[in-house]
């Protein structure tokens, strides 16, 4: 009997541990400035339309992260981290082609005012974990730290 019940209360641990993992199939933007405050200065807002926007630094580069596919400025389905560097070296399309070619993750272009810009999309359907958020954010963190070496070589 005591084999019995050991067994069924680690069968009951290993079922809780799956559901304790908080599950996000839209983007709390509370839950996500506080996993971005795990890596710097953030700033939760809303844009021109009333939608949410978190704007932070990661060892002191400024990036954005845009909420996506929102429904009445919640619920958003869709994040976008941005980060824009002023202006442009004369070898920039050289640059991005080179980061856009070589780099899984981040994707750089000129934008419409020439200047450097890297983003990084995490979409939310079928839900995310917050483990998953926050290692989507630490890899921003090492695609914003690698893109600005990249551009200052």
């Amino acid at each position: 009997m005591q084999y019995f019940t050991a067994f069924a209360l680690a069968g009951a641990f290993a079922l809780a541990a799956p559901a304790a993992a908080q599950i996000l199939d839209h983007a709390d933007p509370q839950v996500v400035a506080d996993v971005a405050r795990g890596y710097g200065s953030v700033e939760l807002d809303t844009d021109a339309v009333g939608d949410p926007f978190i704007s932070g630094r990661i060892e002191g580069t400024r990036y954005v992260v845009w909420f996506f596919g929102c429904t009445d400025n919640a619920n958003c389905k869709t994040l976008l981290m941005s980060a824009y560097w002023d202006g442009s070296p004369s070898n920039a399309l050289q640059l991005v082609n080179d980061w856009n070619r070589d780099k899984l993750f981040g994707r750089a272009y000129v934008d419409s005012d020439g200047d450097l810009t890297l983003d990084q999309p995490l979409t939310l359907a079928g839900g995310v974990t917050r483990a998953n958020l926050d290692d989507w954010f630490d890899w921003w963190r090492l695609v914003l730290r690698e893109f600005g070496e990249h551009v200052a070589n």
